[in-house]
């Protein structure tokens, strides 16, 4: 097997990991013994691993039980984020790479008005100005990252120009939604599409954690790994500089910072194999 083939398995194989823990907080069936905390437990403090609960208690909550249910957050967010990000990339690449009129220049002058804000910026201000849904923020991180697709596929369409693919296939009378489908999206740009949604999804998971730790769009119930590093950074007592068999080693803030980090880079990881694959395709000598 080669070192490209083992590590694509690897990181599949901690990719199908993740989405593992994400159906299992989604199906939220867990033993009732991990479930139940007794009411007099203290909410601001950490207690360590017992029989009952493995990883131990914190903020009242069993904290292998917290950290799968985020793990579902996670995913949720990723995928809200990754379908507004995919249809007004597609959209704005599409539409700019294609010649059709007065919009080509409309779809051109949108990816760069999108282009120009700093997008958590962009995310602080509409928090400021709307009420605060996360859902509706992370859909609008997807949207303002989408000309970042959008300049990846007018660019493709526009090599294909170059070499009068287009052209061609209109000549032979293919029909432009099946040329555009088919041939440019699936055949010549599927593994750059697929690149771009690894990393996308990644950075999504980044930002609604980011937001979770600020508070931000967070209603009661609701279970995140930015929202348990937030509870376990406010408890003092607890620090990372000591042994993990410590009781005051930071166990809760330990926990969701090496969700995050692994699936952060295994996400980063795909994307840059199947960018990889893509120059691999087209004849780039990597």
């Amino acid at each position: 097997m080669s070192r490209f083939n083992l590590r694509k398995s690897l990181l599949l194989t901690v990719l199908g990991l993740y989405l593992t823990l994400a159906v299992w907080g989604w199906s939220d069936h867990f033993p009732a013994d991990w479930e139940y905390v007794r009411r007099d437990t203290a909410l601001a403090t950490f207690y360590p691993p017992s029989p009952n609960h493995i990883l131990g208690i914190f903020f009242q909550q069993d904290l292998f039980v917290s950290f799968v249910r985020s793990t579902y957050s996670a995913f949720v967010a990723g995928s809200v984020a990754l379908v507004s990000f995919l249809v007004i990339g597609i959209l704005l690449g599409v539409g700019s790479g294609i010649n059709i009129g007065k919009w080509q220049d409309v779809l051109n002058g949108t990816m760069k008005i999108l282009n120009a804000f700093p997008k958590f910026i962009v995310l602080l201000l509409y928090a400021g100005l709307f009420s605060v849904n996360l859902i509706h923020m992370l859909i609008l991180y997807g949207i303002i990252s989408a000309p970042k697709l959008g300049e990846l596929l007018k660019a493709r369409i526009e090599e294909l120009k170059r070499e009068d693919f287009i052209d061609a296939s209109i000549a032979l009378g293919i029909p432009i939604p099946q040329i555009i489908a088919r041939h440019v999206l699936w055949h010549h740009s599927r593994h750059m599409i697929l690149s771009q949604l690894f990393y996308m999804f990644a950075m999504a998971i980044f930002m609604e954690a980011s937001l979770a730790y600020l508070n931000l769009g967070i209603e009661e119930g609701y279970q995140s790994w930015g929202l348990m590093l937030n509870y376990a950074t406010s408890v003092g007592g607890l620090t990372f500089f000591t042994w993990p068999w410590n009781p005051n080693f930071n166990l809760p803030a330990f926990l969701p910072s090496m969700g995050l980090l692994i699936v952060i880079l295994t996400l980063f990881g795909l994307s840059s194999l199947w960018a990889q694959e893509d120059k691999k395709r087209r004849g780039w000598t990597i």
